[in-house]
């Protein structure tokens, strides 16, 4: 027994007292601010604690009893085992460091310094098998680049040795690096740019990846401080990734990966303990040169490389100022071979010199470089998925040793409690329900990849992994994730089953009213997290080749020698929506010439006619540069990119069940 006798009545008004001030404080106060939050860490932590004593104390009373079961102690430690993990997270996000004032601060003196003085800057962009028409965008964004031509240096690191590429990037005058082979993958050709490049300074990209023009003023100036080896900035999407665009919630639901680079990322470097994340990154070359280059011991470069620096006295930091923007992956296949490399590489971590076991971490740094997240983020939501049915199948009892009102009541303190802190802590890039059921569909295929790189961490992996993320039209496809969707689907039938039994069958073990509604209490959450996970199975097709943004600008169209007024409503490489300013009578398929802002004419055709002034055009092939001032518009205007979204319950439950209703799943 753990906890003292009298102190039992306790814990549930405590546990309660703490969720009425996380309501409170979460209702009054902005997240930023370090004293609020990590009181509302500590408070979070607290119910997760008062849970872990509660739970323990149970079981030590079962255990003295001698009436504990398999099923209490397996259930027991599963339950222990998350509240540890999230007592890890809750500690990551209790703090907060922001250095964009910093940034900006850096890039205003850089524009008022003398260009001579400037430093020079190699731009790598790694390529492996994508297609032009995404490398275009990042070779013509990396051009645009404001930095002195004489001191930039711009460097295409094909991996896949195409004829084509080297002949593009000869006709845009920049440098195309290949090597013999593909050793090592992107640390590999990582490592031979360091052989073939020289500036002090690199800029590392994906091939995706389009860089705005301000990003070497907003980071270069960090490296006044002789330690920062690399200065991380966020990785940001202009399309949607499959969760979301299965669930038709684009507008609606932020980017799964905004948690980790708005809310993460910045909690790391409060703690010293941010890595390099592969792409919109500076890097100062003497510091790779001095660990000797960038680890190659795994199947992901980049967090090892950092955790190989922090090693030897270097520093990486995080800037959280949005300073490019990425292609998501466009499939639930190409999303499933990004996670699970990134499973794989993160576990293989901890099979070399560089584990957080290893010399040179602190002990904040191992706890937060440790990489139970990828085994227990995808074995404990299935688990809980399971859950309620092995309940009503077996009968078994969760708790042992504990009041019916504390069964009824601790749980559900600690979820509203939790919820409510993660809600608030990341700013809304952690969504009840939602956010844990994208958790469980990506478990199901991680929760193999994590078990087997634990058995076999190096070779051939027992699960086929790619080494690059799929993108373009290799990415693209309409179908649906069988091995996820039967899994769920065994899951939610079988506890609906379960539950059938229990209540007519010979199995009916729970009798009390109370306790019979407490558990399908639980089940039906359970069956609504696995059921946006389910829906989440059918792929549903991009609406356009070309990602649309919201871009407000004077436009007019010419048309049988007619000249309209109007502006732009939204943009795309593809074509524009036009609103004109007066009623015309034009009719789907008729050539124009457009004009949109500052653009030159372009050739186009009218593609859907929405109302008499309003216009969907579709643009005709346009010359290299033509489109390359095109994607400048679109890429690097002035709008955000992608749009702000504001997160609302009732509007994202409202968008599941239109979606539910949908009949092309």
């Amino acid at each position: 027994m753990i906890i003292p006798d009298g102190a039992e009545g306790l814990l549930v008004p405590g546990m309660a007292f703490a969720v009425l001030l996380i309501l409170l404080i979460t209702t009054l106060a902005p997240p930023q601010r370090q004293p609020w939050r990590a009181i509302v860490a500590g408070l979070s932590a607290g119910l997760a604690v008062g849970f872990l004593v509660w739970r323990i104390d149970g079981v030590l009373k079962a255990a003295a009893a001698d009436d504990a079961s398999v099923f209490l102690y397996v259930g027991s430690a599963i339950d222990v085992l998350a509240l540890l993990d999230f007592l890890v997270f809750i500690l990551l996000i209790s703090r907060f460091k922001d250095r964009r004032p910093a940034s900006r601060a850096h890039a205003l003196a850089l524009a008022a310094a003398d260009p001579a003085s400037l430093p020079h800057v190699d731009v790598w962009i790694a390529t492996y098998n994508e297609e032009w028409a995404i490398l275009e965008k990042t070779l013509i964004a990396a051009l645009a680049l404001d930095w002195p031509a004489d001191q930039l240096h711009i460097y295409v690191l094909d991996d896949g040795r195409r004829d084509w590429l080297a002949l593009r990037c000869a006709e845009f005058g920049v440098t195309h690096v290949t090597r013999a082979d593909n050793a090592h993958h992107k640390a590999g050709n990582h490592n031979n740019a360091l052989r073939c490049t020289a500036a002090p300074f690199i800029l590392s990209l994906d091939a995706d990846f389009i860089v705005f023009p301000q990003a070497i003023r907003h980071l270069i100036g960090f490296f006044a401080e002789a330690d920062i080896a690399i200065v991380q900035s966020p990785q940001a999407f202009y399309n949607p990734e499959p969760f979301r665009n299965n669930l038709l919630l684009h507008r609606l639901l932020p980017d799964d990966l905004d948690l980790f680079y708005k809310v993460m990322q910045p909690g790391r470097d409060a703690w010293n303990a941010t890595f390099y994340c592969g792409t919109s990154a500076m890097l100062r070359r003497a510091a790779l040169i001095d660990v000797g280059g960038f680890a190659t011991q795994g199947d992901i470069e980049d967090q090892i490389t950092s955790m190989k620096l922090w090693q030897h006295g270097w520093r990486t930091i995080f800037v959280g100022e949005q300073l490019s923007v990425g292609l998501a992956p466009e499939s639930l296949a190409a999303l499933h071979d990004q996670r699970n490399r990134w499973c794989r590489g993160s576990l293989q971590i901890m099979f070399t010199p560089h584990s957080p076991l290893g010399r040179g971490f602190t002990v904040i740094q191992r706890l937060l470089f440790s990489q139970s997240y990828w085994v227990l983020g995808s074995l404990i939501p299935l688990y809980y998925a399971v859950l309620p049915g092995l309940v009503w199948l077996f009968g078994a009892r969760l708790f042992s040793h504990v009041t019916l009102g504390e069964v009824i009541a601790i749980p559900i303190l600690l979820v509203v409690g939790i919820w409510t802190a993660l809600a608030w802590l990341s700013e809304r890039t952690w969504v009840p329900i939602i956010s844990p059921a994208f958790q469980l569909f990506m478990a199901v295929e991680l929760l193999p990849t994590a078990l087997a790189s634990l058995i076999k961490p190096f070779g051939k992996p027992l699960f086929k992994i790619s080494p690059v993320t799929a993108k373009g039209r290799d990415a693209t496809r309409h179908s649906i994730d069988w091995v996820t969707f039967l899994a769920l689907m065994a899951i939610m039938l079988g506890t609906i089953a379960a539950m059938g039994l229990a209540a007519f069958g010979p199995r009916g073990e729970i009798v009390d009213v109370n306790e019979m509604l407490t558990a399908m209490g639980w089940t039906v959450l359970d069956l609504g997290i696995c059921s946006v996970a389910l829906l989440t199975c059918f792929e549903l097709p991009y609406r356009r080749t070309e990602e649309r943004f919201g871009i407000i600008e004077p436009s007019k169209i010419e048309i049988a020698g007619s000249v309209f007024s109007g502006w732009t409503e939204n943009l795309s490489l593809g074509g524009a929506l036009i609103q004109l300013a007066t009623t015309v009578g034009l009719e789907t398929g008729q050539n124009l010439i457009v004009s949109i802002g500052g653009l030159p004419p372009f050739p186009a055709e009218i593609r859907r006619v929405i109302a008499e002034n309003k216009l969907a055009i579709a643009f005709a092939p346009l010359g290299d540069s033509e489109r390359a001032l095109l994607i400048r518009r679109v890429f690097l205007g002035p709008e955000p990119k992608p749009a702000p979204i504001s997160v609302h319950g009732m509007s994202i439950l409202d968008g599941v069940v239109r979606r539910l209703t949908r009949s092309d799943f």
